[in-house]
């Protein structure tokens, strides 16, 4: 047995579950981000995921640990998909984390982009060393929230 495995295998039942829905849906965010624009996956977000038990209750910090441990079992995953990802988890797990978006430029690497997730303004998903050097977009939900629906385009 790989230790991977053994590793798993010691988790706690409520732990297992969470892994195995983190494992799911960074599989899902990392294929609808290919076919469906992300304008739309940001809007879909506000809809509520069913809610975790109290029993199965996880701390949210080891929540943080099994969305990083699940990322490397789904390949291609990227900052975007672990905090589209883990914001979904912790919603279901009662905890109201908030998406960010950065961008950075500079000579030697050009223009970047970077996601991450806070919980209380601490960053629980995303976090990099050198945070500093991103500049965050404003708030995605004030602009989606502020753009005119296609029907009222039309109209």
């Amino acid at each position: 047995m790989t230790a991977r495995l053994r590793k798993f295998v010691r988790l706690p039942a409520g732990e297992k579950r969470c892994f195995c829905r983190a494992v799911g849906l960074l599989a899902y965010y990392r294929l609808a981000l290919l076919v469906i624009p992300l304008q739309r996956l940001l809007r879909n977000r506000s809809r509520q995921p069913a809610a975790i038990p109290a029993t199965m209750h996880v701390d949210a910090g080891r929540l943080a640990g099994l969305i990083r441990s699940a990322a490397t079992v789904v390949p291609g995953t990227t900052c975007l998909v672990n905090s589209l990802a883990g914001q979904r988890l912790f919603a279901g797990y009662g905890y109201p984390a908030k998406l960010h978006v950065g961008v950075a430029k500079d000579r030697r690497d050009g223009f970047q982009a970077h996601a991450w997730l806070t919980l209380a303004d601490e960053i629980v998903v995303g976090e990099l060393p050198d945070m500093a050097k991103y500049r965050e977009l404003p708030d995605l939900d004030s602009a989606l929230s502020n753009r005119p629906t296609t029907a009222a385009v039309k109209k």
